[in-house]
């Protein structure tokens, strides 16, 4: 069924956005006409409304926990 997916950084505070069955991220019709609304034909603005959209800088950020048993990096806490 479908879902959720919250993510949270101190640096960037909380991201959620809902999830299909198969776990992708699914972003609303709304949101995307939103995107495009604000960047007004830049396709360099449109990429960053959806990189926010997805949630890509907290992926980004969160990355190195999901590798965290493999990278001696890492201290749990």
């Amino acid at each position: 069924s479908d879902g959720g997916r919250w993510m949270h950084t101190p640096g960037l505070g909380i991201h959620y956005a809902q999830t299909d069955s198969a776990g992708n991220v699914v972003i609303g019709e709304d949101r995307v006409r939103y995107a495009m609304d604000v960047a007004a034909g830049d396709p360099f603005e449109l990429q960053r409304e959806l990189d926010v959209a997805l949630g890509s800088a907290w992926d980004e950020e969160l990355e190195p926990f999901r590798h965290a048993g493999d990278n001696q990096h890492i201290v749990w806490l």
